[in-house]
């Protein structure tokens, strides 16, 4: 039964708390903890789509002002992201109205004020600045450049000019022979392939210029090229022929399940798959002010995709060329059409040895080996088919344990193999309470290894980003701040971010993950 909003909000305020300059706070950490009070807000707001995804300060503005509804733009009625902006002295927070400024204006409430609120505007502008006038200058008739009016004008044009050649500048600017960059065989010659693919990397390395430049400057010239097609790279290529030589079809490149485009769809398995290279899926120092767009950009198409029952895979590039045999693997099981398979019933559980269990993890499971306290395997004979590893736990001490990795052997199913390896755990290690997490470009929420075990779902983590240089993923672990002394261009007052991008790195971000827990029954 679902607690009142009195109710609710009196189990909340114990963990509210008030700062130095008398603000009201949330210690959100110290709630996050408490399971059953994050299950009554969700069953309160029960109207609010993902609501895993908003924060608990958001959550608790929803139920004091009884906002419980899917955020729908009041004009066009398409769903929102669900956003409470911020406050400001007119009003206090709000939730988001309309998807676009177009749907603002196209509302006749807006529509018809909006002459008179703009000449209101002005009347505000010019009574503000002549307030600031006066009390500088004593009068309106003393502002300065009264006078000078024709003077300004002709400032204003010539500053216009200035920007222009500084424009001019950054584009032909820095570039090794101005006259090179109009010279039509020059550019056939070191810029063109046997293939008559323009070779804009380099273009762009010898010439200083944006990346559709050279594109721009071969048609300028009338030099044939063929038409790079960014939609179907060979990556993406081998995984459809991978997955049609299971006898299985796909469609490729489609937008209408969500008007965005997915890469590979297999609507009879509700399974899709995006193959995200390394540069165009990541952004560098130019799009520093657009990371918010990419931090959510991939979590965001999975979130949709679920909403329509379909589990999105996103396959990375390099892991791709890596790490290919794995995916394989991984796209098998999804489909159900693995190559070996054993009942669990028939194995026999064992101890495995730190050796075994970091050889079998960098063979079988995408993220590789990681030290585990406790390392449980399946043997089929003298062979290891299946992998369960624990430790303590890494990030929230408040867990006595941490499920870390789990996976079989390539292209093999094991029928109840995880559930005969937890169970041999939980019989003879006693444990309290279990942690887990779930990579989101992988799991699907909706069904997965978790829930089938036993474990409840408690939230997810925000994005998580790598940085990517010259094909190569790295772990942010790798440059931390204090690590990046001896980079060019090192400097104190700069950021981690700002280091890495002007040394030629490009941020990209994952979905993610999922976060799980199996706490022991009390007994009566």
């Amino acid at each position: 039964m679902s607690l009142t909003k009195e109710e609710l909000l009196k189990k909340i305020s114990k963990f509210q708390f008030f700062d130095k300059n008398g603000n009201e706070k949330l210690n959100s950490f110290t709630l996050k903890k408490d399971v059953d009070l994050i299950r009554d807000i969700y069953t309160y707001l029960n109207n609010i789509p993902n609501k895993e995804s908003i924060s608990f300060g958001d959550l608790l503005w929803c139920i004091k002002n009884d906002y419980n509804q899917k955020p729908l733009c009041e004009t066009c009625f398409k769903e929102l992201k669900f956003k409470i902006e911020k406050a400001n002295p007119n009003h206090g927070p709000y939730v988001k109205r309309y998807c676009n400024l177009k749907c603002f204006n196209t509302d006749p409430k807006n529509k018809k004020n909006s002459s008179t609120r703009e000449k209101e505007n002005a009347e505000k502008r010019l009574e503000k600045r002549k307030k600031t006038i006066i009390e500088k200058y004593g009068s309106w008739d003393n502002r300065p450049g009264k006078d000078n009016f024709k003077n300004r004008i002709i400032l204003e044009e010539e500053n216009i000019l200035l920007r222009k050649k500084r424009i001019n500048n950054i584009i032909l600017g820095h570039r090794q022979n101005k006259e090179l960059f109009y010279n039509r065989d020059f550019l056939i010659k070191n810029f063109l392939d046997k293939n008559k693919k323009i070779k804009w990397k380099l273009f762009r390395e010898y010439f200083n210029c944006s990346e559709t430049l050279p594109y721009k400057q071969f048609r300028k010239l009338g030099i044939e090229y063929q038409i790079k097609n960014l939609k179907y790279s060979e990556g993406e290529k081998e995984v459809n022929s991978f997955i049609n030589s299971l006898n299985i079809e796909t469609i490729e490149n489609d937008k209408s399940l969500i008007g965005k485009e997915i890469d590979i769809l297999i609507p009879e398995y509700n399974l899709a798959i995006e193959y995200n290279g390394l540069y165009w899926h990541s952004f560098g120092l130019s799009k520093i002010d657009q990371e918010y767009k990419y931090k959510f950009k991939h979590l965001e198409k999975t979130q949709v995709m679920e909403e329509k029952n379909f589990n999105l895979l996103h396959i990375f590039e390099n892991e791709w060329i890596q790490k290919k045999d794995i995916w394989k693997s991984i796209i098998r099981n999804k489909l159900g059409k693995n190559i070996k398979s054993y009942y669990a019933r028939k194995l026999i559980v064992k101890e495995v040895s730190s050796k075994d269990s970091k050889l079998f993890l960098e063979n079988n499971h995408l993220q590789g080996s990681t030290p585990g306290k406790i390392k449980l395997g399946l043997y089929h004979k003298d062979t290891l088919v299946s992998l369960m590893t624990f430790s303590t736990p890494r990030y929230d001490k408040t867990y006595e344990y941490e499920l870390i990795r789990f996976c079989n052997i390539l292209n093999t199913s094991v029928v109840g193999g995880a559930s005969k390896l937890f169970k041999y755990f939980i019989k003879n290690y006693r444990p309290k309470s279990i942690l887990s997490y779930a990579n989101k470009r992988i799991a699907y929420s909706n069904k997965n290894l978790y829930l089938t075990l036993g474990f409840t779902f408690i939230g997810e983590s925000l994005p998580s980003y790598s940085y990517t240089k010259n094909g190569e993923l790295f772990t942010r672990s790798k440059f931390i701040k204090s690590k990046l002394k001896h980079l060019p261009n090192y400097k104190d007052s700069k950021t981690e971010k700002q280091i890495m991008l002007e040394n030629g790195y490009r941020k990209i971000y994952n979905c993610g993950n999922l976060k799980y827990e199996w706490i022991k029954e009390e007994e009566e």
